[in-house]
């Protein structure tokens, strides 16, 4: 793509993102969907989403090189599960992350998990204290 075409694609998007109320970027701050300077993050572990993991879901090789080994995969999961008899399956909803991360969150959510991760890692230090006396 030329510069131009860059420049005129993400006036598109950023339209068409507008349009259908889904460029509130504080929202998607607080909901862990993108950080601080807008990269798209896992809402789990809240780091950094690379282009090239994107590509890698998309172009599947035979053989995966060092660099592609070292990139987990990324999916679409859920920040708070669907819930029968809620709506929440809804754009802010939504987001990207590591396959890895997506997996320990399960049918809990984000926040449910990272209260029972607390949870365990806090257990760990008390047990850790008490067998060492």
């Amino acid at each position: 793509m030329t510069e131009s075409e860059i420049e005129h694609r993400m006036t598109a998007i950023t339209t068409a993102c507008n349009n259908q109320k889904l460029s509130n970027n504080d929202r998607l701050y607080k909901t862990r969907i993108i950080d601080n300077v807008q990269n798209t993050i896992c809402p789990l572990c809240l780091k950094k989403l690379s282009a090239e993991a994107f590509l890698i879901n998309f172009f599947e090789s035979g053989e995966k090189s060092d660099a592609e080994k070292d990139i987990s995969q990324i999916n679409l999961f859920y920040i708070n599960q669907l819930k029968t008899g809620e709506f929440n399956h809804s754009p802010y909803n939504l987001a990207w992350g590591h396959q890895n991360c997506n997996m320990i969150c399960k049918e809990t959510g984000v926040i449910e998990t990272i209260k029972w991760m607390k949870e365990v890692v806090v257990n760990t230090i008390i047990f850790n204290k008490d067998s060492s006396n």
